[in-house]
C-alpha cells in the first residue's frame, strides 16, 4: 500500500465511509468501507476494503470488493483476492487467475460494435444470399446452359 498522499482521496483500513456521494479528479483509494456515490478517475479498492454504490472511473484496480453498480471507460484490473458483484461495464478487462465477478457484464466494447456494425453486417449477409440465390437462379434458366437439369 502507498501512502495516503499519493491520492487525492483516502479511505483507511479502520475507517467507515456511508452515504457519501464524491467526485474526484484524480485518485481515490479505498482501503475501509465506502457505501455511496463515486465519480472518480482512477480507482483502487485495496484487500481489505469493501465498496458499495453507484462507481463511475476512466480505470479501476480492484483487490477487495465491490457491490452494486461499477462503470469503468477504460480498463477494469481485478486481482486475485478481487470480488465485483452487480452491474458490471468496463472499456477493456483484466483479471488475474482466482478473481471473481458476477453479475450482468457488458462492455463499451460490445455497444459500440453493435450500434455500428449492425445494420452494416446484416446488410451484407442479406446482398451475399440475394447474389448467390440470383446465381443459382440464373444457371437453372440460361438458355446458353446445355446441361439438363
Amino acid at each position: 500500500m502507498g501512502q495516503s498522499s499519493e491520492y487525492e482521496f483516502y479511505v483507511g483500513s479502520e475507517s467507515i465511509l456511508e452515504g457519501a456521494s464524491l467526485e474526484i479528479n484524480g485518485t481515490a483509494r479505498i482501503d475501509g468501507t465506502l457505501i455511496g456515490k463515486v465519480k472518480v478517475k482512477h480507482l483502487i479498492v485495496g484487500k481489505p476494503a469493501k465498496v458499495q454504490g453507484d462507481i463511475q472511473s476512466h480505470t479501476a484496480d480492484i483487490e477487495g470488493t465491490v457491490e452494486d453498480s461499477i462503470e469503468v471507460e477504460e480498463k477494469l484490473t481485478i486481482r486475485k483476492s478481487g470480488r465485483v458483484r452487480g452491474k458490471i461495464s468496463y472499456g477493456s478487462l483484466e483479471t488475474e487467475e482466482g478473481a471473481k465477478l458476477i453479475g450482468e457484464v457488458t462492455t463499451t466494447w460490445d455497444t459500440e460494435w453493435d450500434s455500428d456494425n449492425e445494420e452494416e453486417e446484416s446488410s451484407d449477409r442479406l446482398s451475399s444470399l440475394l447474389n448467390s440465390t440470383l446465381h443459382e437462379d440464373n444457371d437453372d434458366t440460361d438458355p446458353d446452359n446445355d446441361e439438363m437439369l
